[in-house]
């Protein structure tokens, strides 16, 4: 039996035509390798990719360094298990860079510095060789010279860029090495139209560049992909050969071990490209794990500070010195608390002013002055409506003395209008003679990647409870729930002495089907043979694929001759049924065995075994019609 189908999603640099012609040699080699696996290729723009491994929906990816990287910090990819060696007229290289050009007679531009302030095209600001590699080149010229670009996103393919500058509707143009040779050879550029800015002199590297060179792609697997699968796919890559005929057809030189990635990782860093652009969410148990102790310690130092304020009010004596270790350990605090990434707040009473840290704020998507002046109302505008009511009961039973603390976990509006998980909490550090709260401090901490986490988890167990009970390729009850509901509705009639019919139905000559057209055809067969059966049966019926190309319905309140009766009309309906595979018309027949409960049946396996023998009489008189038992 062949594996479910195994996708391996290519970015498309150019026409996604283009990228699946060119990768379906790399699907070829691994199938014809392996009958057991079914590989597939497919191409995907950048944002296209990024859904497709949110949603599972690919098991490797084939990708430029930088956007590997941004997936593998959102979705957890492996680390690079192979590196592409890429194929440039008869050199075979394992590094590219980025291409920086304007129109030939293009007088304004000369060096990076004559980029200021000018109109440059660009794919996107995910692309590795056709933006970030240029931005870092512009960047380590001259501070400020990336910022002040005019940037005009095309998305992909890259060829659009060439032909934007061509037209004089933007300055410049930023492009991967290998896309203007490219075009050239294809009959679209003349390389005498463009002027390379910056061109560097690279030993030993055939293609026009203006940067430094940087690894080429990596492929990588998901988390969830099987182990086994990804040891056959690195043993079969990297076996090819520049002279395999299969590197021929996807014009690389093969693959090879993993290359050194930490200069994408460093370029990505010091530009603040994704998915550094951005203080990463932690949960609470990464804030114990690493700053256990200074957690400790802060609340050690928080204990110290009340403490030392009652002291104050109880003596004068010594009030300068308390005052200095006050603001010393204050200090202390602070930087504890800045180390952390945690959100402070501190609501006072008396004035209803609510105080924020800056990371409170950054939580949000906010600068703290973004959101002054702060009020509780402030606060509980930001919270979800349908947290709002809990959140303020649990506050208000802390407040009432009930519980020893305030804690709850919530949603809360980020600035660019999303929904975030956070967790709250916070403790009374301060009454008055009569008991009631004066000023109420507490943290906030980002819980969104857990609470993400937790959603993806109890998907993942309502699709495994589907799976268990609905056969994977027709979506019909499985022989196992089959016989759980049938049971139920033999005993039912049974108990209340009511009529109960079984058809035993099974698709004639289908292994002649599987032999001619493949499994592939058989699959669709069974599938069309599935939604046909469930067209034509009864509301209460239960229909169930029992396995292979058996199938059967068990008819609550339906006698033998009635039974009967309908048998032949799937029988006959079904020679109508057309299943077009490719270019070939299917047709399929069904044979149709019927018995009915009565006083010689006591279980629900003696029923289905009746019509099994009825069934065995039709295949012997001819098939393609249905018969019950006579008694």
């Amino acid at each position: 039996m062949v594996s479910d189908e195994i996708t391996i999603g290519v970015l498309a640099v150019r026409d996604k035509a283009v990228i699946n012609q060119r990768w379906d040699s790399l699907a070829n080699l691994l199938n014809s390798k392996n009958p057991n696996y079914s590989f597939k290729i497919k191409a995907f723009y950048f944002d296209e990719l990024e859904r497709a491994v949110s949603n599972r929906s690919v098991a490797y990816v084939l990708a430029n360094p930088s956007f590997y990287m941004y997936l593998q910090e959102r979705y957890g990819l492996s680390s690079p298990i192979l590196t592409m060696v890429n194929k440039t007229g008869e050199q075979f290289i394992k590094s590219f860079g980025g291409v920086i050009f304007t129109k030939a007679d293009n007088a304004s531009i000369t060096n990076l510095e004559s980029l200021q302030n000018k109109k440059v095209a660009i794919v996107s600001s995910f692309s590795l060789g056709g933006y970030q590699m240029q931005a870092f080149a512009l960047e380590s010229q001259l501070e400020g010279l990336h910022d002040s670009l005019e940037l005009v996103e095309l998305g992909m393919p890259h060829d659009q860029v060439v032909k934007k500058v061509l037209s004089g509707d933007v300055d410049a143009g930023f492009v991967r090495t290998g896309v203007l040779e490219q075009m050239v050879t294809e009959g679209d550029l003349l390389l005498e139209q463009v002027k390379i800015v910056n061109q560097q002199s690279l030993m030993s590297f055939p293609l026009l560049s203006s940067t430094t060179l940087y690894p080429e792609w990596p492929f990588a697997a998901l988390p969830y992909t099987d182990n086994e699968v990804t040891k056959y796919v690195v043993a079969e890559l990297l076996k090819l050969t520049p002279d395999d005929a299969y590197s021929v057809a996807m014009n690389i030189g093969g693959f090879d071990i993993p290359a050194n990635y930490s200069s994408i990782t460093h370029l990505l860093r010091t530009q603040r490209f994704p998915p550094f652009d951005h203080d990463l969410p932690i949960s609470l148990l990464d804030v114990w794990e690493q700053y256990k102790l200074s957690i400790v310690l802060a609340i050690a130092l928080l204990f110290s500070l009340i403490m030392g304020y009652l002291f104050l009010l109880r003596s004068n004596q010594k009030l300068a010195d308390i005052q200095n270790e006050l603001a010393i350990e204050r200090s202390m605090l602070e930087e504890m608390i800045w180390a952390t990434h945690v959100g402070t707040w501190t609501w006072n009473f008396e004035t209803e002013q609510v105080q924020f840290n800056d990371r409170w704020a950054d939580l949000l998507g906010y600068t703290l002055a973004e959101l002054m002046p702060v009020t509780f109302d402030t606060w509980r505008s930001l919270v979800h409506p349908d947290d709002l009511p809990l959140v303020e009961t649990a506050l208000q039973n802390h407040l009432d003395g009930v519980t020893a603390y305030y804690q709850h976990e919530l949603r809360m509006k980020h600035k660019s209008g999303k929904w975030v998980w956070v967790l709250t909490q916070g403790k009374v550090v301060e009454r008055d003679k009569a008991g009631t709260p004066l000023r109420v401090s507490g943290i906030h901490l980002d819980i969104n990647s857990r609470k993400n986490l937790e959603a993806e988890k109890d998907a993942h167990r309502q699709q495994l409870e589907i799976l268990a009970t609905k056969d994977s390729l027709t979506h019909l009850y499985n022989r196992r729930s089959f016989v759980e509901f049938g049971e139920a509705l033999f005993e039912q009639a049974k108990k209340s002495n009511q009529s109960l019919s079984f058809l035993m139905i099974d698709a004639d000559y289908f292994k002649r089907i599987n032999d001619q057209y493949g499994h592939h055809a058989g699959d669709q067969v069974l599938k069309s043979m599935a939604a046909f059966l469930e067209r034509n049966i009864r509301q209460g019926d239960l229909l169930a694929r029992l396995g292979g190309e058996e199938f059967g319905i068990l008819m609550p309140k339906t006698e033998r001759n009635t039974a009967l009766m309908i048998a032949n009309r799937i029988s006959e309906l079904a020679k109508f049924e057309v299943v077009d595979i490719e270019a070939e018309k299917l047709h399929f027949s069904l044979s149709i065995g019927v018995a009915e409960l009565d006083d010689d049946i006591q279980t629900l396996s003696q029923l289905m075994a009746e019509a099994d023998r009825a069934l065995y009489e039709v295949k012997a008189s001819g098939r393609g019609f249905a018969k019950a038992l006579t008694k």
